[in-house]
């Protein structure tokens, strides 16, 4: 999945490994017939000449090892070797040994991390290695570290690892972002960098990830208007299941600059045009010395998505002086940054509130949902947060017995049942998503008014959210009177050219209110009191009178 938010991988701690590597095997097969190990490193990594102050946790200095093993059953004995014969005057391996983790006793020029039995395809153990420079090395002085995997029951695996001290290095300004932006113009991003290294570089690459909503000026289908030494793809966004995913633009552009030492780099103005839809959205910005860095995106980009090169002149840089940002201090990961755009735009959130009654009115569907009648589209890419979850609150007199899947139940006292339902982070124009509940109307054929309305992680006010990206208020709750008689504005399936929908209609994806898997409730509550009604349902804005904390379920 791609985001506008570059994701690294997150190291487990020693204990964790411990602890996880001994529960994972107690149940399971005691033999593993012809698993093969698996192992799992960068092909090269470049040291800090001068060691940071705490090497063992910092990015440039940890060795990231991850192990595996082909198969479903445990291996055993597994131990992992690190031959440092030939890093003798380039670098020196340090090794965290002791309680709450692998030992890794050195023998020699040999450190041995002996696992023991491994039931995972592919586990962390960056916490307990690191490598610094050797006293008095030469920057640019570089060797193999040769790894070995081992286990009684798997085939061996082996691989070298070229280890560098010094060299160039590079680290990127931050950018400010740009705000009131009119919805579809043409922004430009500038883009500085300098390096901070011992040696100059002989390219520089520069990985752009424009969130959705973001395009590089110029590109659509014409790859001929944009740079001949940058390539670009479109990942595919879609709003399937529990995991929505962005539609984003990349681009990798290939400098062929060497890149002197203590010098600041401007890069040629890069465009980006940003849609009609676009509330705020970032552009990830990673500068590396070779596509093949530690820190690089390009390859796990390259196996996701096909890239297209430009056809217009090639993007260059230019020197200029910046004493500020060459000077200033560093930080993890400061080859990184974001370019934020915020857009003077908004989206109407809509409640759905629709009742159909079967036969004589005492049973039948309630359907409730949110609708972005737009024109933005409203992405929570950092937080994960749904910018508004549905919430259903139900008179006395009604029995839920079908409740969609997404929705639990909240009963706020003896007598008020209330349904949360969970939507989405990644909301577009267009974007409909609807849950339908089924209803009994245990008073017979009339039972009040349903109340359909919004809520979300908002500390001070969860139900009834003040949305601010949202101008017209006035539809954000609505009420639906159950009885014999049909309720509430009819629900219309976005266009297909809109945006992706989803919907729970599908029987397979309710369940059961009295099988067990949701509680059936007989509702009711003063906000779901009758009120005048017209065509059946009252639009509300802003009227709330339960008042509970919710918070997001973990599981």
């Amino acid at each position: 999945m791609h985001s506008a938010r570059a994701r690294r991988a997150t190291a487990l701690g020693t204990a964790t490994i411990a602890a996880v590597l001994t529960a994972g095997i107690t149940a399971l097969p005691a033999h593993a017939a012809g698993a093969q190990l698996q192992l799992f490193l960068p092909n090269s990594l470049q040291l800090p000449l001068t060691a940071p102050a705490d090497p063992s946790s910092d990015p440039n200095s940890v060795l990231p090892v991850n192990i595996g093993r082909t198969g479903s059953a445990p291996v055993h004995d597994v131990k992992v070797s690190f031959d440092t014969s030939a890093l003798a005057g380039v670098a020196d391996l340090h090794s965290r040994s002791g309680a709450g983790g692998p030992g890794c006793p050195t023998s020699g020029a040999v450190v041995t991390c002996e696992v023991g039995d491994l039931n995972f395809d592919k586990i962390n153990m960056t916490t307990n290695l690191w490598l610094t420079a050797a006293a008095g090395v030469k920057p640019g002085a570089s060797a193999l570290l040769h790894v070995t995997e081992t286990s009684s029951d798997a085939t061996s695996v082996s691989q070298d690892l070229r280890i560098t001290v010094g060299g160039p290095d590079l680290k990127v300004k931050d950018i400010a972002p740009a705000t009131h932006v009119k919805p579809g113009s043409t922004v430009p991003m500038p883009i500085e960098f300098a390096n901070v290294g011992q040696l100059p570089t002989s390219k520089v690459v520069v990985e752009l990830e424009a969130g959705e909503g973001l395009d590089f000026a110029g590109a659509g289908m014409d790859h001929s208007k944009l740079p001949s030494n940058c390539e670009y793809a479109a990942t595919t966004g879609s709003n399937v299941g529990e995991k929505p995913e962005m539609s984003n633009r990349l681009a990798i552009c290939t400098l062929d600059l060497p890149a002197a030492v203590g010098q600041v780099y401007r890069l040629d103005p890069i465009a980006l045009q940003t849609a009609s839809s676009l509330v705020g959205m970032d552009v990830l910005v990673n500068v590396e010395p070779a596509e093949d860095a530690p820190g690089a995106q390009a390859p796990l980009w390259r196996k996701a998505d096909s890239f297209q090169k430009g056809g217009a002149a090639p993007l260059t840089a230019t020197a200029i002086s910046d004493d500020a940002f060459l000077k200033g201090p560093r930080h993890q990961y400061d080859r990184q940054t974001y370019f934020g755009v915020q857009a003077d735009n908004t989206a109407d959130f809509a409640a759905l509130g629709n009742w159909a009654p079967n036969g004589d009115g005492t049973q039948g569907t309630l359907t409730v949902g949110l609708q972005n009648n737009g024109p933005g589209a409203i992405i929570n890419s950092h937080s994960g947060e749904n910018p508004a979850d549905v919430r259903l609150v139900l008179p006395q007199g009604v029995q839920v017995t079908k409740v969609p899947t997404g929705c639990h139940s909240e009963q706020l006292n003896d007598k008020t049942a209330a349904y949360a339902c969970d939507t989405t982070w990644l909301v577009r124009d267009g974007y409909q998503q609807t849950f339908p509940f089924g209803l009994k109307l245990t008073g017979g054929s009339t039972a009040g008014n349903a109340r359909v309305s919004f809520q979300n992680e908002d500390e001070a006010n969860p139900q009834d959210p003040q949305l601010a990206f949202d101008p017209n208020p006035a539809n954000n709750a609505v009420l639906v009177a159950l009885g014999a008689q049909p309720a509430g504005a009819p629900i219309t399936a976005v266009s297909a050219s809109a945006a992706p929908s989803e919907n729970s209609t599908n029987p397979a994806d309710t369940k059961d209110a009295d099988s067990g898997k949701a509680l059936a409730f007989t509702g009711g509550g003063s906000d779901a009191a009758p009120l005048a009604a017209v065509g059946g349902a009252v639009l509300l804005a802003g009227a709330g009178a339960v008042l509970y904390a919710r918070r997001r379920r973990t599981s």
